[in-house]
């Protein structure tokens, strides 16, 4: 069972506040949602994965599916 240190925390912590002014940036009406759940995840995802950077690389996948499914839903309501 991998230790969880203050540093881990504060880099999920910092990954949330980016993912969360990310979805600020596309509109999103669910920022603080996007945040915490990005956080839970990270800490859920630290005791499924090995290393820490298996982890960055799993939450910038879906960080970039996410801003990916934004920027296209702001497109596709914008009239023509």
């Amino acid at each position: 069972m991998p230790a969880i240190s203050l540093v881990f925390i504060i880099a999920q912590a910092l990954i949330s506040v980016l993912v969360s002014a990310g979805a600020k940036r596309y509109g999103s009406h669910s920022t603080l949602v996007a945040g915490l759940t990005m956080f839970v995840l990270g800490i859920a995802l630290i005791f499924v994965l090995n290393t820490f950077f298996q982890l960055v690389v799993v939450e910038a996948l879906i960080a970039l599916v996410y801003f990916a499914g934004l920027r296209a839903s702001r497109q596709s309501s914008t009239p023509t």
